[in-house]
Protein backbone atom coordinates (compact mmCIF):
# COMPACT_ATOMS: atom_id res chain seq x y z
CA UNK A 1 0.00 0.00 0.00
CA UNK A 2 1.43 3.75 -0.96
CA UNK A 3 0.43 6.79 0.34
CA UNK A 4 1.51 10.12 -1.24
CA UNK A 5 0.44 13.45 1.04
CA UNK A 6 -0.09 16.65 -0.77
CA UNK A 7 0.92 19.86 1.04
CA UNK A 8 -1.59 22.47 1.80
CA UNK A 9 -0.93 26.38 2.00
CA UNK A 10 -2.66 28.93 4.42
CA UNK A 11 -4.66 30.05 1.44
CA UNK A 12 -6.08 26.70 0.47
CA UNK A 13 -9.94 26.98 0.83
CA UNK A 14 -11.62 26.12 -2.09
CA UNK A 15 -11.88 22.24 -2.07
CA UNK A 16 -12.46 22.38 -6.27
CA UNK A 17 -9.59 24.38 -6.57
CA UNK A 18 -7.40 22.39 -4.52
CA UNK A 19 -7.76 19.37 -6.09
CA UNK A 20 -7.92 20.83 -9.38
CA UNK A 21 -4.31 21.86 -8.60
CA UNK A 22 -3.02 18.47 -7.87
CA UNK A 23 -5.26 16.47 -9.62
CA UNK A 24 -2.14 16.12 -12.83
CA UNK A 25 0.17 14.60 -10.40
CA UNK A 26 -2.84 12.51 -8.34
CA UNK A 27 -3.52 10.77 -11.89
CA UNK A 28 0.45 10.87 -12.69
CA UNK A 29 0.84 8.38 -9.79
CA UNK A 30 -2.75 6.26 -10.26
CA UNK A 31 -1.10 5.73 -14.25
CA UNK A 32 2.60 4.46 -13.13
CA UNK A 33 0.83 2.05 -10.00
CA UNK A 34 -1.33 0.59 -12.63
CA UNK A 35 1.12 -0.31 -15.43
CA UNK A 36 3.57 -2.14 -12.41
CA UNK A 37 -0.15 -3.72 -11.21
CA UNK A 38 -2.85 -3.70 -13.83
CA UNK A 39 -5.18 -2.51 -11.53
CA UNK A 40 -5.40 -1.13 -8.51
CA UNK A 41 -7.54 0.19 -5.51
CA UNK A 42 -7.31 3.68 -4.27
CA UNK A 43 -9.37 6.32 -2.20
CA UNK A 44 -8.56 9.72 -1.11
CA UNK A 45 -9.37 11.56 2.26
CA UNK A 46 -9.12 15.17 3.00
CA UNK A 47 -8.60 17.10 6.18
CA UNK A 48 -10.95 20.26 6.83
CA UNK A 49 -10.86 23.02 9.52
CA UNK A 50 -14.02 24.44 10.01
CA UNK A 51 -14.82 27.13 12.02
CA UNK A 52 -18.50 29.10 13.51
CA UNK A 53 -19.60 31.52 15.63
CA UNK A 54 -21.45 30.02 19.22
CA UNK A 55 -24.45 31.46 20.62
CA UNK A 56 -22.89 33.40 23.15
CA UNK A 57 -20.63 35.12 20.09
CA UNK A 58 -17.11 32.89 20.56
CA UNK A 59 -15.59 31.82 16.99
CA UNK A 60 -15.30 27.66 17.86
CA UNK A 61 -12.93 25.77 15.52
CA UNK A 62 -13.06 21.86 14.54
CA UNK A 63 -11.65 19.53 11.99
CA UNK A 64 -13.00 16.42 9.95
CA UNK A 65 -11.37 13.97 7.82
CA UNK A 66 -13.87 13.19 4.44
CA UNK A 67 -13.23 10.24 2.19
CA UNK A 68 -14.08 9.57 -1.07
CA UNK A 69 -15.75 5.70 -2.14
CA UNK A 70 -12.53 3.49 -2.78
CA UNK A 71 -12.36 2.47 -6.57
CA UNK A 72 -10.68 -0.16 -7.99
CA UNK A 73 -9.18 1.00 -11.81
CA UNK A 74 -7.77 0.01 -14.27
CA UNK A 75 -7.27 3.03 -16.06
CA UNK A 76 -7.76 6.23 -14.74
CA UNK A 77 -10.35 7.75 -17.33
CA UNK A 78 -12.82 8.47 -14.19
CA UNK A 79 -10.26 9.77 -11.78
CA UNK A 80 -11.18 13.44 -12.66
CA UNK A 81 -11.10 16.70 -10.49
CA UNK A 82 -14.73 17.14 -10.43
CA UNK A 83 -15.70 13.62 -9.59
CA UNK A 84 -13.17 13.55 -6.35
CA UNK A 85 -13.98 17.13 -5.37
CA UNK A 86 -18.12 16.77 -5.79
CA UNK A 87 -17.46 13.83 -3.41
CA UNK A 88 -15.48 15.88 -0.87
CA UNK A 89 -17.85 18.74 -1.12
CA UNK A 90 -21.03 16.28 -0.88
CA UNK A 91 -19.40 15.27 2.90
CA UNK A 92 -18.44 18.51 3.83
CA UNK A 93 -22.12 19.88 2.89
CA UNK A 94 -23.47 17.14 5.02
CA UNK A 95 -21.23 17.67 7.93
CA UNK A 96 -22.04 21.78 8.11
CA UNK A 97 -25.76 21.07 7.82
CA UNK A 98 -25.82 18.36 10.85
CA UNK A 99 -23.67 19.97 12.84
CA UNK A 100 -24.96 23.65 13.12
CA UNK A 101 -23.72 25.51 10.39
CA UNK A 102 -19.83 25.25 10.10
CA UNK A 103 -18.03 27.29 7.77
CA UNK A 104 -14.89 25.96 5.63
CA UNK A 105 -11.85 27.52 6.81
CA UNK A 106 -8.97 25.82 5.50
CA UNK A 107 -7.97 22.91 3.70
CA UNK A 108 -5.84 20.98 6.34
CA UNK A 109 -4.31 17.58 4.35
CA UNK A 110 -5.30 15.34 1.00
CA UNK A 111 -3.50 12.32 0.47
CA UNK A 112 -4.37 9.63 -2.08
CA UNK A 113 -4.29 5.88 -0.86
CA UNK A 114 -3.80 3.45 -3.30
CA UNK A 115 -2.26 -0.70 -3.33
CA UNK A 116 -2.79 -3.56 -6.14
CA UNK A 117 -5.76 -4.95 -6.43
CA UNK A 118 -5.36 -8.90 -7.51
CA UNK A 119 -8.90 -10.81 -6.09
CA UNK A 120 -8.11 -13.84 -8.09
CA UNK A 121 -4.72 -14.45 -6.27
CA UNK A 122 -4.33 -17.05 -3.55
CA UNK A 123 -2.99 -15.20 0.01
CA UNK A 124 -2.66 -18.95 1.70
CA UNK A 125 -2.29 -22.52 1.70
CA UNK A 126 -4.74 -24.82 3.22
CA UNK A 127 -3.81 -28.48 2.84
CA UNK A 128 -6.45 -31.12 2.47
CA UNK A 129 -7.40 -32.72 5.84
CA UNK A 130 -5.90 -36.58 6.20
CA UNK A 131 -9.53 -37.53 6.07
CA UNK A 132 -10.72 -36.59 2.55
CA UNK A 133 -7.63 -36.55 1.17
Amino acid sequence: MKTRQYAAEPNDVDVHEYVSNNIDDVRHRLDAAIRTHISIKWYATMDIAFSRTAPDGDIQHTTARFRIQPDIIANTNDVTANRIANEFLTGIENFASRSSNWSTELVLDFRITYAPFRPAQGTSFIPTPHEIA
